[in-house]
């Protein structure tokens, strides 16, 4: 969070500790709710209907009158907007829709069999319309409290711990249900509701005291005075939502969606009972795997919302939850009662269904947890803050038509095909599958709808999904929560450094508010990980601190940004070439080697004469990685004036690496210039190079001296035999060659280094002829005899190697 952030205005007035205290609250009222709604809906409300005798197209009507219930919204939220304690309207109206269901366990104990159907209906109509009095407004009250740019996080979380309830209620629910039901002498199915149902009630006595602690915040529009209640003011209420372009595509969007959902919805639940023949035990486990993942995928969730936008994670979440329904297809009722079991002669079965249905979960559940996650922050954010309510409402009221649709048209299209005899071998065997493939149809219907709709500041989903790609989701996670919330800075760096060793772009905007940990330890460390990732978008904040020295981390900054390689940072890091202190110089003349931008190398070049051997260096070193030719002659004549024994390696490098052959003869110099034995072997290694290609010379000079030697006596010898045959085939000169060969051996055998090197020199000449791009490797051993010839010095061996090298070119040319 900023500082902009934590000293805005609380909501409504309310300080941020009370705001603190309501979500808690609200978090501990989804738990109880939670608790509440798994024992009265899903497949405890589908098992209590079958048992009160409701058909399928019963089961659809009883499906559809939540969603049409919605449709009261427009009505509540139009007067709860004008006035009121939004408190004591969703409390007391959430308590008495869940009261409801006490009435409701007394059905089969106190009405005869005829009316159970019918008053089990009456009391979800109610129940039903008096929960949609407090939706839109508990809605608007909730985004009221929760900072937008934390709701996918704290939803994530609330959801999170509200799965985990339900997940653990669903399974005992279910065990205890089977237990009470099937069990040793048959129990009564009354009863075993009655419980349930019983304890649905006390969870509802929980949501209630939460909701009537938490305080209330003064709508919007009632803060800021609404209209005079008058018949074209509702109607300019009712209007707004449908005049918002971008809102209409959300809600067409979501009806689709809703539509494909309850079409087939409460169908999956009778097709495990009814065709599957699963128990209560097996649907509640099985539902469990969705559970699961749904309290495993929603951090994640919430957190790639907070950071990506809602609309590309709503997209992906719709994208997972396509496929589910064509799973479905592949179930058939096997008679294994767990996963598998030990057939005949001991063979093991296994329960293909089962592992089908938990393999959709999988999908299912993340893809859920997703999308009620996105959808719900996706429609506050396109309300107006002012109108959230009616919003709220028109959204509910188009969802509650395409929910109240799909389970009639579920229910009639299975009571249509019914009589329909399917063949048993293909994918549709029966009328559930063919509202299966209908559901999954529609889902991906309502992704294509999806495309158009616009969210201010989210990025796409295929963005979002290559950086997902690029990262290891889980160690990320924990690493960037380690990041954000370690109460050291210990374990801050360590959080830091392991996100760049994975080199998660998931974790740069963490990563770049790190840059302003207390810790200077932290800080760096951020640096490094942002450099070790690679992305552009911390290119502006590293450039703030590159620039600002009381940041400490001036050299960590430059190394990052020439790491990122972004053409923006060109001009902060050359004035930081051109200027002290010599830390950040030094890194920024390193990272400007790394940039993809030709204008570099005439800032490098410009760094050339600086008066410090270290910056001379740094910038040498820097052309060096760009590998630019023309910065070539700069080179070399700063060569011929270098004293400085590290400008004068990191010169023959690079040299090495940009120079052309010509230049190699210059290169000898060097050796006289520097007693140190790493500049010169770095010098020879350079003269290969620029003779011999690129490094060829370089696994010559890392070879001990016997390994040295052998390859001496190895390169003479073969010379010496080829061209002893080209002479016995009259070649001209061909016996001059192998006699100088012998003569240059037998010089190295004896130790006699010099004499080597003459005799090779000699050598080079005969085989260099009048071949011009030839002289400048006879013009090098020359130089190198001359070199000997002045100083009255032995040439060293790695020089006479040199000279072999040159001359088993020359000679396999």
């Amino acid at each position: 969070m900023t500082e902009e952030q934590t000293s805005a205005p609380p909501s409504g007035g309310l300080s941020r500790l009370q705001i603190r205290r309501a979500l808690r609250l609200w978090t501990w009222e989804a738990s109880a709710a939670t608790v509440q709604i798994t024992l009265t809906q899903g497949a405890f409300q589908t098992g209590f209907a079958l048992y009160l005798g409701c058909s399928d197209f019963v089961i659809g009507i009883l499906a559809a009158i939540p969603a049409f219930a919605g449709l009261l919204q427009l009505v509540t939220s139009y007067f709860a907007q004008r006035g009121g304690s939004r408190r004591l309207i969703v409390a007391w109206s959430a308590f008495a829709s869940r009261l409801l269901w006490v009435p409701m366990l007394l059905i089969p104990f106190l009405l005869p069999r005829p009316l159970w159907v019918g008053t089990f209906l009456i009391l979800i109509l109610l129940s039903s319309a008096l929960a949609n009095v407090a939706q839109p407004l508990w809605t608007a009250w909730i985004s009221d409290l929760v900072p937008e740019d934390s709701r996918g996080r704290y939803f994530g979380r609330r959801n999170m711990y509200a799965g985990l309830v339900g997940m653990v209620v669903s399974v005992v629910g279910g065990w205890y249900l089977d237990a009470a039901t099937k069990g040793q002498g048959h129990g009564d199915p009354r009863a075993a509701f009655a419980v349930l149902f019983g304890l649905a009630t006390v969870a509802a006595l929980g949501s209630f005291g939460c909701g009537m602690s938490s305080p209330d915040v003064p709508p919007a529009a009632r803060r800021e005075g609404a209209g005079t209640g008058g018949l074209r003011d509702a109607l300019a209420f009712y209007a707004a939502p449908f005049a918002d372009r971008n809102f209409r595509r959300f809600m067409l969007f979501y009806a689709t969606l809703v539509l494909a959902q309850t079409v087939a919805g409460q169908f999956f639940l009778v097709y495990q009972f009814k065709t599957l023949v699963l128990n209560y035990t097996a649907v509640q486990a099985l539902g469990a795997v969705a559970s699961l993942t749904s309290l495993a995928s929603m951090p994640l969730w919430g957190y790639l919302t907070d950071k990506y936008g809602n609309k590309p994670i709503l997209m992906i979440s719709v994208a997972l939850v396509i496929l589910p329904p064509f799973q479905w297809l592949l179930t058939y009722p096997d008679g294994i009662p767990g996963l598998w079991m030990h057939g005949a002669h001991g063979a093991l079965l296994i329960s293909y269904t089962k592992v089908n249905i938990i393999l959709l979960n999988l999908a299912a559940g993340a893809g859920w947890a997703g999308v009620g996650l996105t959808q719900f922050n996706l429609m506050l954010g396109a309300a107006e803050a002012e109108r959230r309510t009616v919003y709220v409402s028109a959204i509910s009221a188009v969802a509650g038509l395409a929910g109240g649709v799909g389970p009639l048209l579920g229910g009639a299209i299975l009571t249509a095909l019914a009589p329909v005899h399917f063949p048993q071998s293909g994918l549709i065997r029966g009328n559930y599958h063919v509202l299966f493939v209908l559901s999954g149809l529609l889902r991906f219907a309502s992704l294509l709808l999806l495309q158009p709709l616009e969210e201010a500041g989210s990025r796409g989903a295929r963005y979002v999904l290559r950086q997902l790609k690029a990262t290891k989701p889980v160690g990320s996670l924990a690493n960037i929560r380690r990041l954000s919330k370690g109460d050291s800075a210990q374990t801050r760096q360590q959080a830091a450094e392991n996100l760049a060793r994975l080199k998660t772009p998931v974790a740069v905007e963490e990563l770049v508010k790190a840059l302003d940990d207390v810790a200077r330890s932290v800080r760096e460390q951020a640096a490094v990980a942002l450099g070790e990732i690679g992305d552009a978008r911390a290119t502006g904040p590293l450039v703030r601190k590159l620039t600002d020295p009381s940041s400490g981390i001036t050299p960590a900054a430059a190394t990052a940004l020439g790491k990122i390689g972004d053409k923006a940072a060109l001009p902060p890091l050359a004035a930081a070439a051109q200027l002290g202190p010599p830390p950040r110089q030094l890194a920024a003349l390193e990272a400007l080697g790394h940039l993809p931008d030709p204008r570099v190398t005439d800032v490098l070049l410009g760094v050339l004469g600086d008066r410090d051997p270290s910056v001379r260096t740094a910038a040498i070193r820097a052309l060096a990685e760009r590998e630019e030719p023309r910065s070539a002659p700069a080179l070399a004549a700063r060569f011929a004036q270098e004293r400085d024994p590290a400008s004068l390696a990191a010169l023959a490098d690079a040299l090495g690496r940009v120079g052309d052959p010509s230049q190699a003869c210059a290169l000898i110099d060097a050796l006289d210039r520097t007693p140190s034995p790493t500049v010169r072997r770095e010098t020879l290694n350079a003269i290969g190079s620029l003779l011999g290609g690129r490094d060829a010379f370089y696994p010559y000079l890392v070879l001990d001296a016997d390994a040295r030697d052998e390859t001496v006596s190895k390169i003479l010898t073969t010379i010496q035999r080829r061209y002893r045959a080209r002479a016995a085939q009259q070649v001209p000169g061909a016996a001059r060659v192998a006699a100088r060969a012998r003569q240059a051996m037998a010089s190295y055998a004896r130790g006699d280094l010099s004499a080597c090197l003459h005799r090779l020199t000699q050598l080079m000449r005969m085989l260099g002829g009048g071949d011009a791009a030839r002289q400048p490797a006879v013009a090098c051993l020359e130089a190198l005899q001359a070199r000997g010839e002045r100083t009255g010095e032995p040439p060293t061996p790695e020089e006479v190697l040199l000279a072999v090298f040159l001359v088993r070119q020359m000679a396999e040319a």
